[in-house]
């Protein structure tokens, strides 16, 4: 169970109720998580706007393209002629939606490349990868902006590794726009956006916001739960390069740019 301000919640529950009273339990519990909010927090009436990060706020492609020229520079494969055909052939492959190091690896073959590193020593280069700098989508910059001028909560609700996650907001320069407790990484939680915990972790955050809305692009994971949860999820229409495909989502309004939602908040 967690633990708010040094205090337990498991030992809070066996000190004060009985085993069986599990309802008492629930009550004392969220009483002191909430206490562990700052009075801003809990007092904050208005909207919360979580956001998803890959493909809503920059271009995941950068990311990967930028992790692809780590992999290139590997030792057994860097060379003035070799290095940009590995970062080619990889993004290609990403563009097809096929497996970049199974790309590079059939290249390597077919051109009798003798290489030193294996598969899995490319993959761990890939994901320890942290560009110094991405680049915020114009519309996510403007939508940032807007919100912190009208006093608005933001949040990130994300899934992946923590390390890349938290490199990818670095990179994007925007850690400041959060609440260090509203950047939610699926790789931190052991929640991903399929399950409820990181979504009411908001509400608990700020029981007193009016609303809650969800903003991302994949319809596949992203707006299942907040739409049950009961709150407002907008769909941004997929940019080009984007890495994932998009269908028509049922659970979220469709929106051609990030500041559209603005007329709605």
């Amino acid at each position: 169970m967690a633990c708010r301000s040094g205090v337990c919640l498991q030992n809070v529950c066996r000190e004060v109720c009985p085993p069986f009273d599990l309802s008492v339990c629930r009550i004392i519990a969220n009483f002191v998580s909430v206490m562990g909010n700052t009075a801003s927090d809990i007092y904050y009436h208005g909207p919360v706007v979580a956001l998803d990060l890959d493909d809503t706020l920059y271009s995941e492609r950068e990311h990967a393209v930028a992790a692809y020229r780590a992999v290139a520079a590997m030792p057994d494969i860097a060379s003035p002629a070799l290095s940009p055909k590995v970062v080619r052939v990889m993004a290609a492959a990403l563009g097809r939606r096929e497996n970049p190091f199974d790309a590079l690896e059939e290249m390597l073959a077919r051109d009798c490349i003798a290489t030193l590193a294996d598969t899995a020593q490319r993959v761990q280069v890939y994901r320890s990868c942290r560009p110094r700098r991405l680049t915020l989508y114009p519309d996510a910059r403007n939508l940032l902006d807007a919100l912190r001028g009208k006093g608005v909560r933001c949040a990130i609700v994300t899934d992946g590794r923590s390390a890349t996650q938290r490199g990818k907001i670095r990179a994007l320069g925007i850690e400041d726009r959060f609440h260090p407790g509203d950047i939610l990484i699926s790789g931190e939680t052991g929640h991903d956006k399929t399950e409820p915990d990181n979504f009411t972790a908001l509400v608990h955050h700020y029981p007193e916001a009016s609303r809650f809305i969800y903003i991302g692009d994949n319809p596949a994971k992203d707006f299942d739960m907040p739409a049950m949860l009961g709150w407002d999820t907008y769909c941004l229409r997929s940019r080009p390069g984007n890495i994932h495909p998009q269908a028509e989502c049922a659970n979220a309004l469709m929106v051609e740019s990030l500041t559209d939602i603005l007329d709605c908040i």
